[in-house]
């Protein structure tokens, strides 16, 4: 979209904003006779909120297209002293209910009151899956966002509203060189975010209407002024995605940020590397329904080396989405993200993904460890779960009726992890994934105590990142003797036991075994998850 001195920006701050279009009144000396004006009006009603932080930016030769009594047509916008308007010369009938939509690109001219019914209360209208962007001197990230609107025979005021909510990415590049922003994504596995979707135009019920579909998946914003993020998290960038208001389903969002060293925008035969690809979730306490068009989610992304790629890192090292009860006190804990890992004498750290560990252990790569690292390590702002907080977790009937569940999963080229996984205090299975033998030590029916992992639940990764959104906790077997797949028996250090006894307390789990109080030789290398109280 250009940039021209002579625009008239609208940007939400702090209050909801919408872009109406109200006819001139008789007595507006300052506009064309004729004239139809841009003015805007703020409302307070959750079905009238607009995307917050984005700017609407009229210039002169944009078109807003019409449909008047059945017959479409398009209307330049003038933009002239900071106003901006449409004269109304070109309306070929003005008794009748007009329809009105911005871009004419989400009408498809070629058939716009054939295909797309235009002069109907439910057209259909095309949400676009790509958009170009540019931040004005402001800092203001401006978009040419979809809008319709409708109003009666001889009405004085035409308001539009945004077809679209937004998914708000706040980038931050902590890595030691500077790099330039090439394009954000989001997609969805389970709605289509953008393309030919039903618009309802009655004023009770505005909005398009969800479609659960692969198709048109994803939406696209790229940048026109090749945005800079300064190294070492010297700057953000907040880029708002607009997609179609999926309401209050609890189905993730996936988040891929696309970015280059530091220069110009890539030509077309260069292709921009995937630097950081998340998933996010967001909360069903914060949504919108299908008719708000205002933030859906925030997600925080921050880009960090790994040798000469980049990973996925969060700004968080604690999973942020759910809580565990550990004790008749009340007292609440979150864990982190992944196991403990150590990769050299000066630095330790947490696996990316909660089924991640080392098949072997070197000085370079270990992630089971003596007791003694344990109780290092419990105090702070981390906590190693005692053998009685376990007993809790996982026996505690109080606490929650699905407490765990044992489970394999497949994270895709041939690999398997088995694991333990336990449920919050609240959480909700996403709907079609099975869940099978719920709080089981074993399994009692078919093969029996000695079933591998499989036998008990079976996940690919897909399905695995619905729950983990969910607030699943998984923790990887890590230990190669016995079951199937990569590791059999699962080996977590506590702090409880007596140092001068030679054993320590842990938790221990096996395809056929679950034992939350386990002697083992403080010697014995166990894995380590890491918890954060609450409160």
């Amino acid at each position: 979209m250009k940039h021209v001195n002579s625009t008239l920006s609208f940007l939400a701050l702090g209050a909801m904003l919408l872009i109406v279009f109200s006819s001139c009144k008789k007595d507006d000396s300052t506009l064309p006779k004729g004239a139809i004006l841009l003015t805007t009006e703020k409302h307070q009603s959750p079905s009238k909120t607009s995307v917050f932080g984005n700017t609407v930016q009229w210039v002169n030769g944009d078109t807003v297209w019409f449909n008047v009594g059945g017959i479409p047509f398009g209307c330049p916008v003038v933009v002239s002293d900071n106003t901006a308007y449409v004269t109304d010369n070109a309306f070929p009938d003005k008794n009748n209910v007009v329809r009105a939509y911005y871009p004419p690109e989400i009408c498809d001219e070629t058939a716009a009151d054939q295909d797309l019914n235009l002069n109907s209360d439910a057209p259909t209208v095309i949400i676009p899956s790509n958009y170009v962007c540019h931040y004005d001197n402001n800092g203001r990230q401006v978009l040419r966002l979809p809008l319709a609107a409708k109003a009666p025979a001889g009405a004085d005021k035409i308001e539009f509203k945004h077809l679209t909510a937004a998914v708000k990415v706040v980038i931050k590049n902590i890595s030691t060189y500077d790099l330039t922003l090439d394009r954000v994504v989001v997609s969805s596995e389970h709605y289509q975010l953008s393309g030919a979707m039903t618009l309802s135009l009655t004023s009770d019920d505005f909005g398009v209407t969800p479609q659960a579909s692969s198709n048109n998946n994803s939406v696209t914003v790229g940048f026109t002024d090749s945005p800079m993020l300064a190294h070492g998290g010297g700057n953000t960038i907040e880029v708002q995605v607009p997609i179609r208001p999926i309401g209050t389903d609890t189905q993730p969002l996936r988040i891929e940020i696309f970015a280059h060293g530091n220069g110009p925008a890539l030509n077309d035969s260069e292709a921009p590397s995937v630097y950081s690809t998340v998933t996010c979730h967001y909360n069903k306490a914060n949504d919108v329904s299908d008719l708000g068009r205002n933030v859906m989610i925030t997600a925080q992304i921050a880009l960090a080396p790994n040798g000469s790629t980049y990973n996925s890192h969060t700004t968080f090292d604690f999973l942020d989405n759910s809580l565990f009860t550990i004790n008749n006190s009340g007292t609440k804990v979150r864990f982190t993200k992944g196991n403990l890992k150590f990769t050299s004498s000066s630095e330790w750290g947490f696996h990316n993904n909660q089924y991640d560990f080392y098949p072997t252990q070197s000085i370079t790569g270990r992630d089971v460890f003596q007791q003694d690292t344990a109780r290092d390590w419990n105090s702070g702002t981390y906590h190693v779960l005692t053998s009685e907080e376990w007993y809790y977790i996982l026996n505690n009937s109080s606490r929650t009726a699905s407490r765990f569940a044992k489970a394999r999963l497949d994270i895709g080229n041939g690999t398997y992890v088995n694991g333990l996984i336990i449920f919050p205090d609240s959480y909700t299975h996403p709907s079609g994934i099975p869940l099978n033998y719920i709080n089981a030590v074993n399994i009692s029916t078919g093969t029996g105590i000695d079933a591998p992992y499989a036998d008990f639940n079976s996940y690919n990764l897909t399905q695995w990142t619905y729950m983990e959104q969910a607030g699943a906790v998984f923790l990887p077997a890590a230990h190669a003797s016995g079951g199937e797949g990569s590791g059999g028996e699962g080996h977590y250090w506590t702090p409880s036991g007596e140092n001068d006894s030679g054993t320590g307390k842990g938790l221990y789990f096996s395809n056929y075994q679950l034992t939350p109080v386990q002697n083992e030789l403080v010697t014995n290398s166990c894995s380590i998850r890491l918890v954060k109280i609450i409160n």
